[in-house]
Order: structure tokens, then C-alpha cells, then sequence
């Protein structure tokens, strides 16, 4: 016989959207689930993508905490000029108080986070945090009310005629089936790829379907001394900087944005496309060689910038269509079906990041006259896929409404940046984070 267990919340993902909602809820007294597939081994590639495109590098922690392992701590919260109130469906001042709110529970420097205008630049200010794992900085684990099961999945869910969730059945490593009843809400938090490979998998009403979703393409330009950027160092990268308080700087140009950094290098920029050739090979070798560039990324930056040779790096959004996510053939170690994931820039937007590049360049006072295309070969992406289940009125698609409840399902939620209904230029997790607290104070609000 099958092991059941009851929980009034169940979600899927320990990374920093189901980290700290399960926090969140437990002060509620809450009985919460916590379903985690990675298992704290090492692997090379993430073990749910079946293939990627060639500048696509889908990067996969596998340890409780999911992807804050490899987040650097960045609080950035999303600006004014890229929230359209029509498409989020609330205020940008709720969201901001939410930020407000989430950084004094979180014990962050009251105004670290803000925008202003500061030497012709518009900034973002950001600030870099002490949480390196989200998991463990929520001592989630060891919560009385929260069970942790990892290295598990879901594999079947049983929904009723009124998109009611009110179980499902999760399997483990060594093929072990549990029933896990819920009897409130079931809430999908494993990141902007994981909830769709989830919902792709598992919610019957998106069957066949694929999504669309876009990422921040991050392109280097230039080739420039120390000294070019003597007056400018504020506005450099933080393992340049030495600071927790970075300065962002961002434009944009119609609907296109891109944060701009100083950063090591060039164009021409051979480790990071090693790292794509590497990641794309599939050969069991070079994949331990690309775990080996990763992990030791910055270390290999300051061996290859003896010379001192820095840049721009521009990370820039993109056009709903750029990407596309479907299940593929293959299984993953759970049997459910891989992703696929079709990425490219669209000829449109370069067009808008070409204009945006010039218009840097000449505020920083360089000269305009670089190989725009010779850039654009060392593109890479694959840290923030974004958009894949929108916020939208529309309830014909896969999408959610303004408190994240997913489309034709009247108890499941999806956080991650997936909600999101456009990309701009922000790191987008603690704008993550912050709408966490919100679906928190609804998903109470809403069961009591």
C-alpha cells in the first residue's frame, strides 16, 4: 500500500520562491510540504532539458536552495519604467510596498534598493545580501512544521471537474511512490524552467502544448584600457567594485531595455564561448570541463585580465516570442518527459540593442566603431528564463491571474519568474521574492 500524508500547502522547489513561502506560511502554523528533485550530487548538466540551443545554457544547481546557489545575492527589484500596470494587473506601488515590507522582515538597508539619475545614467542601485542559499538560510529543514522530501517529483496529479488539486503522487530516486493529499493549495515554485516542465508534464488541460518565454541575452562590447573607466568605477560589475551596493546602469529604447555594467574583457570574450562548446557537446569529459569553467568562472576572469582589459556588458530583454519551451522524447530519471528549449534573438531587437549599445558608448565618450555582429556570435543566455506562464486576463492560455493562480485550476499557483508578463533588464529574483509575500498574505487571506 502506498504512503499517504495530508499537509495544508504543498510546494514544489526549495529555491528562493518556495524557500521562503514555506517560511512564510509555517509562522501561520501552516502544515507544509516541500517537494525537492535535486539530490546535493554533482552533475554537468541540468538533468530536465533534453537540448538547448547552442547560446543557451540552462544551468542547474541540483541542491536544495535550487538556483540561489548560483545567484550571487543580488537584490534588484524590478523599476517603475519596466512594470506596465496593464499587464501585471496591479500597482507598481503594491509591489514596491511588498519589497519594503520583505526587506525589513529580511533585516536589508532600509533605501538600498532605489533609482536615480546620476551622471547622464539612469541607475538602479542594488545591493548584495548575505543569503548564499535561500534554503538554508530559512533553516527550512529544520522547521516543526515543514516536511523536506527531495530527491522527488511529482509524477501524477488528481484534479476534480472543478480544477480542484487535492492530491498527487510523488516518486523518489529508488522508485517509491507517495500519496501526498492537499487540502488547500498547491503552489509549483522550481523556477521559470521547472514550472514548465512541470505544468508541461503534469496538467492535463496543457496537453500538447508549448510555451513561449524569453531570457536577458548578455552581450560584451569593446576592448578598453583601465584607464578609460577611471571616472566610472562605481558603475563596474561587483567583483570589480569590492561593493554590496552596486550601481546599475539601464536604458531603454521604445520597449527594449538593457542594464549596463564595466566588466573584464572583450568581444571577444574565449571563455565564455568555451563554455557554450563545452555545455553543447553532450561528451561526458567536456562536460566536466565545463563544470570545472563554471565553477571556477571569476578565478579564470582574473587570469585571463592580467593585461587589464575591460568592457561593457550589456544585458539586454527581448520580444515575447524569442523563445520556446516543449517536451521532448527522452525521460528524466523520474519518467517524466524532458524540455526542449528553442532560443534565439529576434532580428527586431537587435535592431533596438545595436541603437542602445551607441547611445552607451557615446555617454561613456568612446568611439561607436565596433563589429556589431561580431558581437553578437559570443551571446550567451540561460540565467533568467522569464514569461512562460504570464500574468494575463486572458483565460484561454497558459498563464495565471494576478494573485498566480494558474489558468482553469482553482487551487494551483505557480511562482517564478515565469509569471512575469515581460522581461526587462532586472535580475528578476528578488522581484521573485517579493511577490512571494504577496501570494502569501492572499493564500491566507484566502483560506481563513
Amino acid at each position: 500500500m502506498k504512503k499517504q500524508s495530508f499537509y495544508d500547502y504543498v510546494i514544489v522547489g526549495t529555491g528562493p520562491a518556495g524557500s521562503l513561502l514555506a517560511w512564510l506560511l509555517s509562522k501561520k502554523k501552516y502544515k507544509i510540504c516541500i517537494i525537492e528533485r535535486s539530490n546535493n550530487k554533482i552533475i554537468y548538466e541540468n538533468p530536465f532539458v533534453e537540448t538547448s540551443s547552442f547560446d543557451y545554457l540552462p544551468y542547474y544547481s541540483n541542491k536544495a536552495g535550487g538556483n540561489s546557489e548560483l545567484w550571487h545575492n543580488k537584490i534588484f527589484l524590478i523599476s517603475k519604467n519596466e512594470f506596465k500596470q496593464k499587464d501585471w494587473n496591479f500597482s507598481y506601488n503594491e509591489l514596491q510596498e511588498n519589497s519594503l515590507q520583505l526587506q525589513e522582515k529580511l533585516g536589508i538597508t532600509k533605501n538600498s534598493i532605489k533609482f536615480f539619475k546620476e551622471n547622464k545614467f539612469n541607475i538602479s542601485q542594488s545591493i548584495r545580501f548575505k543569503f548564499n542559499n535561500t534554503f538554508n538560510y530559512f533553516n527550512i529543514r529544520n522547521k516543526k512544521n515543514i516536511t523536506v522530501i527531495e530527491d522527488s517529483s511529482p509524477i501524477k496529479i488528481y484534479e476534480d471537474n472543478r480544477g480542484f488539486v487535492n492530491k498527487i503522487n510523488i516518486i523518489n530516486d529508488f522508485k517509491k511512490v507517495e500519496i501526498i493529499n492537499i487540502k488547500k493549495s498547491l503552489i509549483l515554485a522550481c523556477g521559470g524552467l521547472g514550472n514548465a516542465h512541470i505544468i508541461l508534464n503534469l496538467f492535463k488541460k496543457f496537453k500538447d502544448k508549448h510555451l513561449n518565454f524569453v531570457d536577458h541575452p548578455h552581450l560584451k562590447i569593446g576592448s578598453f584600457s583601465q584607464n578609460t573607466f577611471k571616472n566610472f568605477k562605481e558603475y563596474s560589475k561587483y567583483f570589480l567594485s569590492k561593493k554590496n551596493l552596486e550601481k546599475n546602469i539601464f536604458d531603454q529604447i521604445k520597449n527594449t531595455f538593457a542594464v549596463i555594467q564595466i566588466s573584464v574583457y572583450s568581444y571577444d570574450d574565449l571563455l565564455r564561448n568555451l563554455i557554450k562548446k563545452t555545455y553543447q557537446s553532450k561528451n561526458r569529459y567536456k562536460l566536466f570541463f565545463n563544470f570545472i569553467l563554471i565553477k571556477f568562472y571569476y578565478y579564470f576572469y582574473k587570469l585571463v585580465n592580467l593585461r587589464k582589459i575591460y568592457c561593457l556588458e550589456f544585458s539586454f530583454s527581448q520580444n515575447k516570442y524569442s523563445g520556446k519551451i516543449c517536451l521532448g522524447n527522452k525521460l528524466d530519471k523520474f519518467k517524466l518527459k524532458k524540455i526542449k528549449i528553442n532560443w534565439k534573438i529576434l532580428n527586431k531587437d537587435k535592431k533596438y540593442y545595436k541603437s542602445i549599445i551607441n547611445k552607451s558608448l557615446k555617454n561613456f565618450g568612446l568611439s561607436t566603431n565596433y563589429n556589431f555582429s561580431k558581437s553578437l556570435k559570443n551571446v550567451y543566455s540561460g540565467i533568467h528564463p522569464s514569461c512562460a506562464t504570464p500574468i494575463t486576463r486572458k483565460r484561454n492560455i497558459i498563464g495565471v491571474n494576478k494573485d498566480l493562480r494558474l489558468n482553469q485550476y482553482s487551487n494551483v499557483y505557480t511562482l517564478g519568474s515565469n509569471v512575469f508578463p515581460n522581461n526587462g533588464f532586472t535580475n528578476p529574483t528578488w522581484t521573485v521574492m517579493t511577490l512571494c509575500l504577496r501570494l502569501s498574505k492572499h493564500l491566507v487571506k484566502l483560506r481563513n
